[in-house]
């Protein structure tokens, strides 16, 4: 498996906080170590972002959007919004934020849902 996908520690004590219980095949100890071992006593499912991603949609209808965009210097870099089905939930204030690429903004954007729970 790629771990690269993987979400963030951070992300992942706080999607726990929010009730995020699925068994993933990796997870974080106290620590932040990454384990391979989710079978045994874990403190942190390390769930992938899509994973997380889909669970917010499916279980809160969250959406994180994550946009291409293209700063006055014309560097690509990325951000995100969050909406819901009816109404938008963020709109992450008149400035946008700058990532350089898809998954850190999308890490963010899974950060940003979970405080909305």
């Amino acid at each position: 498996m790629n771990l690269e996908g993987l979400i963030s520690f951070e992300t992942a004590k706080l999607a726990e906080e929010k009730g995020f219980k699925k068994l993933c095949d990796f997870s974080y100890d106290e620590d932040g170590i990454l384990t391979g071992n989710c079978e045994q006593s874990y403190n942190y499912v390390a769930p992938t972002q899509s994973l997380l991603q889909k669970w917010l949609r499916e279980k809160y209808k969250i959406h994180i959007v994550v946009y291409v965009m293209e700063n006055s210097d014309g560097n690509i870099y990325y951000d995100f919004g969050l909406k819901r089905i009816v109404n938008y939930l963020s709109d992450n204030s008149s400035k946008p934020m700058e990532f350089s690429t898809y998954e850190e903004a999308l890490e963010v954007g899974l950060q940003e849902a979970l405080k909305l729970i």
